[in-house]
């Protein structure tokens, strides 16, 4: 069962290359108190996500954070090794914060994986946007296939 707008996000680790270092990172702590967008990606170097819905989500974090939005972050099923190096080469100028859910366990105790064995990807997130206070979901956007980039547009948090 996927979760709910007014549901709380439940608690993960996550991780975040800093410098050369791994760094565990609890969700909970980094959402608590705070405005947050969290993306969901089905994974890093993918056409669409690539291509499309990252450059759109740097090119609105400034309007974003303008209506009052802590931090944009963007969780991909990859490495955390795999993460960093695909925000450096899409984000340099660190708009947006990249975080690993390498393990899948936000994808799935929140109910939003998905096996996607046509595109070779197995088991990884779906495409989902949401609009978090102090951890709450206010607003969530899921799309219906990984490579669909309709209802989870920057656009619709505006």
């Amino acid at each position: 069962m996927s979760v709910r707008i007014g549901q709380r996000l439940p608690s993960v680790e996550l991780a975040q290359i800093v410098g050369d270092t791994l760094k565990p990172v609890d969700l909970d702590g980094v959402l608590r108190g705070r405005h947050v967008v969290l993306v969901g990606l089905p994974g890093a170097f993918t056409p669409v996500c690539s291509g499309k819905h990252l450059p759109e989500l740097i090119g609105h974090a400034s309007k974003l954070r303008a209506s009052g939005i802590d931090e944009i972050i963007c969780v991909a099923p990859n490495s955390p090794w795999v993460v960093h190096e695909w925000a450096q080469r899409l984000d340099p100028q660190g708009q947006l914060t990249f975080l690993s859910d390498g393990n899948l366990d936000l994808a799935r105790n929140s109910g939003l994986s998905i096996i996607e064995r046509s595109l070779f990807l197995g088991q990884c997130s779906k495409r989902f946007t949401m609009l978090l206070k102090n951890a709450v979901i206010e607003k969530m956007a899921v799309e219906d296939t990984v490579n669909a980039l309709t209802c989870t547009r920057p656009s619709t948090f505006l």
